[in-house]
């Protein structure tokens, strides 16, 4: 829901705030609320290095496709940049991650359909399976082992007593 702040006349809407310049244009910025951590999947987390990727992918996207001016652009970059590093990333990993990549052309590749596996993710073990089934044209997903459904089991009846809804039931009839 968009939210007018007591600075004038500002409208955060999703992750920006929107304003009216002194030359009657928008000016948009990135939006972060007062609770806002700075905390992102941790680099040296159990996670595939496809989802740490993301995580720079989509805050460097944020910086340079949101912001209208350049100025500010610079400035949002740095300060992902730098909160990545807290997060445990290297300088080396997030420019590696935020070079552009070279367009796959489907006539190189000879159409060839491609096959799909999903596996779980182990560290170190998944990845190598990854590398190896890529070499016979299959893409692979990775899921997790543990889930927070497999932790946390739902219970069958919350309550002080133990016994069963239908005796409990009856009594309130």
């Amino acid at each position: 829901m968009p939210s007018v702040s007591d600075e004038g006349e500002k409208i955060s809407f999703l992750d920006t705030n929107c304003k009216i310049g002194p030359e009657g244009n928008v000016e948009v910025n990135v939006h972060r609320k007062a609770t806002h951590t700075n905390k992102y999947l941790a680099f040296d987390s159990h996670n595939p290095a496809e989802h740490k990727r993301a995580v720079v992918i989509s805050l460097m996207n944020r910086a340079s496709e949101i912001l209208s001016n350049t100025s500010g652009k610079e400035i949002e970059k740095q300060r992902v940049m730098r909160d990545l590093e807290i997060n445990g990333y290297p300088s080396s990993f997030i420019k590696r991650t935020c070079e552009p990549q070279p367009a796959v052309n489907e006539k190189e590749n000879g159409n060839q359909q491609k096959t799909f596996a999903i596996i779980p993710y182990v560290k170190g073990v998944s990845e190598r399976v990854a590398r190896i089934l890529g070499k016979f044209n299959t893409k692979t997903a990775f899921k997790p082992v543990k889930t927070l459904g497999h932790i946390f089991k739902k219970p069958s009846y919350i309550g002080e007593s133990k016994r069963s809804w239908n005796s409990r039931g009856s009594e309130h009839k």
